[in-house]
């Protein structure tokens, strides 16, 4: 229940800021079509949790412009997620190590500018399991951010965006992960 709180905190915050902030140029962060290079920190949520906690992750993102505030977006990123002290121990215990679970998500979207500066976003795609897992899982997200335009084409992005992953393992069961994650990144026109 903390952490709900704390996210509520955090968009309201970044929605007050989407709309005080102000360009210092004419040119909208939402003009062109753009690249961004990323860093986001993930949070694990629901059942997953019983195994990992958070985890980095670096992402591609390229946007391109469509119409007046809407951009299709594409990623391509690298995440690990860190077991959890009780599961890490359990993999010690049975003599496989300590373990990260690496993922590569692939997905595609669209963002829309509500503001000059603030946007909201949906993702869909695919994620793939590099450490285990033959499996990919489908991928179906939504987030919200700010841009700050820093001068021609060039800004600097905050963002929050919730997660889920839907894997059908092999005996048939579904595995849904679910995340949170906060995404810093730096964003230029191209």
């Amino acid at each position: 229940m903390k952490t709900l709180n704390r996210i509520n905190i955090i968009i309201i915050l970044l929605v007050a800021i989407g709309f005080k902030a102000t360009a210092q140029l004419a040119v909208p962060a939402n003009y062109g079509s753009s690249i961004s290079y990323g860093l986001e920190t993930n949070m694990a949520v629901g059942p997953v949790t019983q195994d990992f906690k958070t985890g980095p992750a670096l992402v591609v993102r390229g946007e391109y412009h469509m119409t007046g505030c809407f951009n299709l977006t594409g990623s391509v990123g690298l995440l690990t997620l860190l077991p959890t002290s009780t599961y890490a121990f359990y993999l010690k215990y049975n003599h496989v190590g300590y373990k990260t679970d690496n993922f590569i998500p692939l997905k595609v979207g669209g963002k829309y500018y509500l503001t000059e500066n603030w946007y909201t976003e949906a993702e869909t795609g695919a994620v793939l399991y590099t450490s285990h897992y033959t499996m990919p899982a489908f991928a179906l997200g939504a987030g919200t951010g700010v841009s700050y335009i820093m001068d021609n084409y060039r800004a600097i992005d905050f963002g929050i965006h919730f997660e889920n992953w839907t894997r059908q393992t092999v005996i048939g069961e579904n595995n849904v992960s679910q995340l949170i994650g906060l995404r810093v990144a730096y964003k230029f026109g191209l």
